[in-house]
């Protein structure tokens, strides 16, 4: 199935996308092809044969027609609603278990109160960026320094980390049905298109499970709510003239307690 006609059916899958989007779509699809890919193998290996409808009493089926008319747009309308990727970094899977890499610019040795292997350049740490690091390395009154004192070093250091970690890919079901009577009594009664509907409302489900995870995940390692990191609209300082004020403020202690 890896042929132009795939080529292009996976191009069709990205036109939209940003380029992000667009790569980790690629994989997606193809992880698609080569689970269905494994799973002909295997029934051509029973003497099954490619079958376009489910046996009496069978829970799943997979044939062409799954991977065309089900799994493909399912994945093209989750990719681009889930807000996963806005919010945390998202790296694809080409296989069952790898690794995810990240760099980041931490310091490289303490000074003016900034700690060796801190974070400094993640947006949610540009505040805190120092900027008496370069300079007289006084916190409370960043300036540039002494010429005479600052000529004769190296001055305070950067540096890039690469971190690694190995991940497992795990598992999640979701199953829905609908017959050719449903199907055609909801178009005609009801002008209804059983079949997209059905494609929508499982990738709604996937996606929001998806962001949901995340959520759950932050909230986790986020910490225990104090009085200094919540917001309470009520005792906000200042007169805010408009909602977005209000929302700027908010803003400030999300990056402050981050």
């Amino acid at each position: 199935m890896k042929d132009k006609k795939w080529e292009m059916m996976k191009e069709v899958l990205c036109e939209g996308l940003d380029p992000r989007k667009a790569h980790m779509m690629r994989v997606f699809a193809e992880n698609a092809r080569k689970e269905m890919a494994k799973h002909e193998r295997i029934r051509q290996a029973n003497g099954q044969f490619l079958m376009e409808n489910a046996a009496p009493g069978s829970t799943s089926v997979s044939n062409i027609a799954t991977l065309n008319k089900v799994i493909l747009p399912v994945i093209r309308r989750v990719l681009p609603t889930t807000f996963t990727s806005e919010i945390v970094g998202v790296q694809p899977l080409e296989a069952p278990t790898g690794q995810i890499v990240t760099m980041r610019m931490v310091y490289a040795n303490s000074a003016a109160g900034a700690q060796a292997g801190e974070e400094a350049m993640a947006p949610l740490h540009i505040k805190r960026l120092l900027a008496s690091f370069s300079g007289n390395e006084v916190e409370s009154a960043p300036a540039g320094g002494d010429i005479a004192k600052l000529e004769g070093v190296r001055g305070n250091s950067y540096k890039l980390e690469i971190i690694r970690k190995e991940v497992t890919a795990k598992e999640r079901k979701l199953s829905s049905s609908w017959t050719l009577e449903a199907a055609a009594a909801a178009n005609s009664l009801y002008n209804v298109d059983l079949e997209s509907e059905t494609v929508a409302m499982l990738s709604q489900a996937v996606a929001v499970e998806t962001d949901q995870e995340i959520i759950r995940t932050i909230r986790r390692v986020a910490g225990t709510p104090t009085p200094a990191n919540t917001f309470d609209q009520a005792i906000t300082t200042g007169q805010p003239i408009a909602v977005v004020d209000q929302h700027a403020v908010l803003a400030t202690l999300m990056h402050r307690a981050a």
